[in-house]
């Protein structure tokens, strides 16, 4: 992959994290793919931090009610950029109980913005 398509392909996952449209950052497709990504990484981390007690506590809720409940709430309430971000602060069971009855496009979708160093913790 060229330089070109990398800096294409970082500018999509920073609209992505934005929630613009990616031609409204094409000003900055000079810049190199790695500062791209950089930046995007601090506008991640900075949110994580930012909403880290809400994310867990909304996770600690996701076990007060059955798998299926959780998921129809999930795709209804909080869509796939906000699942994604919350799946972190759910119990890694309780999240593979309520992703089994989440919807194959609800899915994909999450896992567009689905931070996996974020997951990780």
């Amino acid at each position: 992959m060229t330089a070109t398509h990398h800096t294409t392909v970082e500018l999509a996952k920073l609209a992505r994290v934005l929630d613009r449209d990616p031609a409204d950052l094409a000003f900055l497709a000079t810049l190199p793919p790695t500062a791209l990504r950089e930046f995007r990484d601090q506008i991640t981390d900075l949110t994580a931090r930012r909403e880290a007690r809400r994310m867990q506590r909304v996770g600690a809720a996701a076990k007060l009610v059955p798998a299926p409940i959780a998921a129809k709430i999930t795709e209804a309430a909080f869509g796939p950029v906000l699942a994604a971000a919350l799946a972190g602060s759910v119990d890694p069971a309780r999240a593979v109980a309520i992703a089994s009855a989440l919807s194959p496009s609800f899915l994909a979708d999450g896992t567009l913005t689905l931070d996996p160093a974020e997951q990780s913790n």
